[in-house]
């Protein structure tokens, strides 16, 4: 179903700075069952995001294919394919958790929605659950996803040939199985192409491609009049997204001043 982000409107990361990571120690055994002290969405509490996620969709998948060009090299740095996918998790569990500037409240009962069936994604579920009432801000719970080696477990759940490339030094090559993998980057481009509104599928690898920086990568072909589009839907995607969207830029920002 269209949702037509880009047309209609809808309703800044904090400054992090020698915040406390979270240090989650082993998840909850109690998660599992009926009495897991996670909160329910009231009036007052903040709400799960507006953009359903389709059954088996994977943001984290979409945008792992977005990082690497036709021959399997990865276009961005270590901390930001790190980052990009722990923000692509999150968002991949939006049905759970309220994703804001500040903070991520999980607002779904574990009990009555089951723990999702991705390994990594339950795991990280675990640890917002047992560091729920720590306070964590959204910048610290991105570093400390990405922390998690992401990258890698994504690697080893999705690429079935891996090849060495010598290009002055040694790099993996990480190549689909299938070609249709790649499709959701390729519709990014159509869709700013055509000035076509985005789908609840692909509103959030929009986001999360133009907060890595892969503009000039997923939109090769006329890139200026894509950006230009592509900046206009992020005016009007949800409010959590946006969130999501400016930390994840933020964070990356820093990753990078930090290696400098």
């Amino acid at each position: 179903m269209t949702h037509g982000y880009g047309r209609h409107a809808y309703a800044g990361p904090q400054h992090h700075s020698g915040a406390v990571r979270p240090t989650p120690g082993r998840a909850s055994a109690a998660v599992d069952g009926p009495t897991v002290p996670v909160a329910v969405v009231t009036a007052r509490q903040p709400a799960a995001s507006t953009v359903r996620r389709k059954p088996g969709h994977r943001t984290v998948d979409d945008l792992f294919w977005a990082f690497h060009e036709s021959r399997g090299v990865c276009r961005v740095s270590a901390a930001t394919a790190e980052l990009g996918l722990a923000a692509a998790l999150l968002w991949d569990l939006r049905e759970y958790i309220a994703i804001g500037s500040e903070s991520i409240t999980v607002v779904r009962r574990v009990e009555a929605a089951g723990l999702p069936e991705d390994a990594l994604e339950a795991e990280i579920l675990r640890y917002l659950i047992d560091e729920a009432q720590a306070g964590h801000s959204t910048l610290v719970w991105l570093e400390f996803i990405a922390s998690c080696g992401v990258y890698r477990r994504t690697v080893d759940r999705l690429v079935t040939e891996r090849k060495a490339v010598v290009r002055g030094t040694l790099r993996k090559r990480y190549e689909p199985a299938n070609i249709l993998l790649t499709w959701p980057a390729l519709q990014l481009m159509r869709r700013c192409r055509a000035d076509e509104p985005f789908t609840a599928e692909d509103i959030g690898l929009l986001a999360l491609v133009m907060a890595c920086g892969l503009q000039s990568h997923v939109f090769y072909d006329d890139t200026a009049h894509a950006v230009a589009h592509a900046q206009r839907v992020l005016e009007t995607v949800p409010a959590d997204l946006r969130a999501l969207y400016l930390c994840t830029r933020a964070a990356i920002g820093k990753a990078v001043e930090v290696h400098r």
